[in-house]
């Protein structure tokens, strides 16, 4: 792939490192700057060349504790949740890149929100908020919002009329017939796919307790980490094989780089050991250590 002068802010490009011009972009590295007697945490963009951060947004609110660019590389979606409180308190945020003024979606007191997923084209995007009772107990709910009309926010309600106790990672297609996601059952998580409405939903293959997926740039397979590895199957469940040559940790948050070939993923083992981030050739195995720590980080194709 061609290299592009188009770019956000700053990139991460590992070609350096294996060889390739895809560029890593580490969204949701959050470093503390005093300004006007506030404390900011900035969402940033990480260089591993010259290792310096460039900031992307600096929303108001101090607690980022989960992002996401959306594919056209304009906007974040932020979540600020206070999980140590009592009641629990959690916000969804939208900020333009470059921009300071955010928007908040959703949130408030007993709210816990996570899994947010951008759709292809970016005209909007998923989450998943947990709403925690006094007595303990909890609801989910699945939403999805238009980035046009955000004010508007919409209950996917197939998940639960289809029994399902969670959602998890949600990946959307790119031909708007659905997406796969994780849904929580009596027995734990497995795989599932839905049409765009939430109407007709099944399980995909048989995969219990898988904990997060990533969906190919083709729509073709999936990535997911699963029995403490991560596995490659097609997107109708067929096929599952074993990612070569990994870590001896623990293996978490795959991503797939934007032409199919690499994943990136996050190892953590015992006592620290093999702990950071990697990429990994999926045909061939070839392996290379990328940097240390990051939250959320993301492969971004600057030639957009």
């Amino acid at each position: 792939m061609a290299k592009s002068k188009k770019a956000l802010g700053v990139l991460v490009c590992i070609g350096f490192l294996i060889g390739m011009d895809l560029p890593l972009f580490g969204l949701g590295r959050k470093s503390p700057d005093y300004r006007m007697g506030k404390f900011v945490h900035r969402l940033t963009a990480y260089d591993l060349k010259t290792k310096k951060e460039i900031s992307l947004a600096e929303p108001q609110h101090q607690r980022t504790s989960y992002c996401r660019l959306s594919p056209d590389g304009k906007w974040i979606i932020y979540v600020e949740n206070e999980e140590f409180l009592k009641p629990k308190e959690g916000f969804l945020f939208l900020v333009p890149v470059g921009g300071t003024e955010e928007k908040r979606i959703f949130g408030g007191l007993g709210y816990e929100i996570g899994n947010l997923s951008w759709l292809p084209d970016s005209s909007g995007f998923s989450f998943v908020a947990r709403f925690y009772h006094p007595n303990e107990t909890r609801d989910f709910f699945f939403f999805r919002v238009d980035v046009n009309n955000p004010d508007k926010v919409i209950e996917q309600m197939g998940v639960k009329e289809k029994g399902l106790r969670g959602v998890g990672d949600t990946c959307w297609l790119k031909d708007k017939s659905g997406y796969v996601f994780i849904g929580g059952t009596g027995g734990g998580s497995t795989l599932f796919r839905s049409n765009m409405e939430g109407t007709e939903i099944h399980q995909v293959g048989d995969f219990p307790n898988v904990r997060m997926i990533d969906l190919s740039p083709d729509d073709k397979r999936i990535v997911m980490a699963w029995k403490d590895d991560l596995y490659v199957v097609d997107v109708n469940g067929e096929n599952p094989t074993q990612v070569k040559n990994l870590t001896r940790a623990r293996e978490y948050s795959p991503v797939w780089s934007p032409d199919g070939e690499w994943i990136l993923y996050e190892a953590f083992g015992p006592f620290m050991k093999d702990l950071g981030f990697y990429v990994v050739h999926v045909a061939t195995g070839k392996r290379r250590y990328v940097f240390d720590h990051a939250n959320q980080p993301q492969w971004w194709d600057q030639a957009k």
